[in-house]
């Protein structure tokens, strides 16, 4: 018997009054026209293409954390550096520029 044969006398594993028309290339499981969508080329069922899913923005989220926590440490560095040039040079001022017969 050959293997198209084997697969369409197969019942869908959601629904079994369904014939299979799929097999999902991630967990090899049957499936009907319903249960099963074309994904980055690939066969996959509902649940396997949400966990996909859910294992990518896991990894999206995390990428993105580290991201924000360095563009906060960078902000600090640069506001910090910024006041103390400010107050470095406020400290140079002569007194005469406070009083007003500097200029």
């Amino acid at each position: 018997m050959n293997d198209s044969n084997k697969l369409l006398r197969r019942t869908c594993f959601n629904h079994e009054a369904r014939e299979s028309v799929a097999q999902c290339q991630s967990c090899s499981q049957p499936f009907c026209r319903e249960c099963i969508s074309l994904i980055e080329s690939k066969m996959t069922c509902t649940a396997c293409t949400s966990k996909n899913h859910m294992e990518d923005t896991t990894k999206s989220d995390n990428h993105s954390m580290l991201f924000l926590c360095l563009i906060v440490i960078t902000g600090g560095f640069v506001g910090y550096f910024l006041f103390f040039l400010l107050a470095s040079f406020l400290i140079n001022l002569p007194d005469q520029f406070h009083d007003g017969s500097y200029f």
